[in-house]
């Protein structure tokens, strides 16, 4: 409909998956940035010459190739960024930095989205708030609806004690009628997937396995007579027998 370049970015080990969806539903071709650094470089020339619709990056290198990712940006344009799993973004109040002392990854993906620009911007995850309220203030902010600045929207969506720890949450309603704006909820029940086939398979343990496990049990049975042991005392104790199904390798020769 008009919109010949689009940036997608996504994690790492869903470029390969992503780029299969792409051409499954909408035909289309698409190059993914991987590989040593020259190889990176080349494939986004590569895409600059040619009518190729989707430059696929993981959110790690989108990071490390932020000026080239801009200079592609003043020079040809992308109509449209998809961020999947934009969770990656959440941790705007990280003073945390990256070793070559660029600022924290959510930072540089934003700062790079509101260079771009694009006409579309669409951001998708699960869980968009897997935390606090924080969380949202880069999604929010990317999708134009929050100005304020990071301790501004902190401060007033959350409860902060005095070391500045997100302890609470505030005006929630607010916070929902913002999100109404801007989010499009997809249920369970409106996409009518099929409920899951669960398969029940026995497996016997070998003839060692069984030796092996009955000697845990009784060992063990021996071992919590007369005691109190509890928690995860208890629950390390089990685990040797569920080592001992996996593979008799697991647990100790004694």
């Amino acid at each position: 409909k008009g919109y010949e370049k689009a940036l997608f970015i996504c994690k790492s080990k869903h470029k390969e998956n992503m780029g299969k969806e792409i051409r499954t539903h909408t035909n289309s071709d698409y190059l993914i940035v991987d590989g040593p650094e020259n190889k990176r470089l080349d494939i986004m020339r590569k895409y600059f010459r040619e009518d190729i619709p989707y430059l696929l990056i993981s959110y790690e290198m989108a990071a490390h190739h932020e000026k080239h990712l801009k200079s592609l940006a003043r020079t040809m344009g992308f109509d449209a960024v998809i961020l999947d799993e934009f969770t990656k973004i959440k941790n705007w109040g990280s003073y945390r930095r990256r070793k070559d002392n660029k600022p924290h990854i959510t930072i540089q993906i934003t700062n790079l989205i509101e260079m771009i620009n694009p006409q579309i911007l669409i951001l998708g995850s699960g869980t968009p708030m897997t935390k606090d309220p924080t969380d949202l203030y880069a999604p929010l902010r990317l999708v134009g609806a929050e100005k304020r600045n990071y301790y501004h929207f902190r401060n007033h969506f959350c409860l902060v004690d005095s070391w500045g720890r997100v302890v609470g949450t505030k005006n929630r309603e607010e916070l929902i009628s913002i999100l109404s704006e801007v989010m499009i909820r997809r249920p369970k029940e409106l996409l009518k997937l099929e409920e899951p086939r669960i398969t029940y398979m026995p497996v016997k343990m070998t003839p060692e396995q069984a030796r092996l496990y009955e000697a845990a049990k009784k060992g063990i049975k021996e071992q919590l007579k007369g005691t109190k042991i509890k928690g995860a005392s208890r629950l390390a104790l089990i685990t040797r027998l569920r080592q001992i199904t996996t593979d008799p390798f697991l647990v100790d020769s004694d």
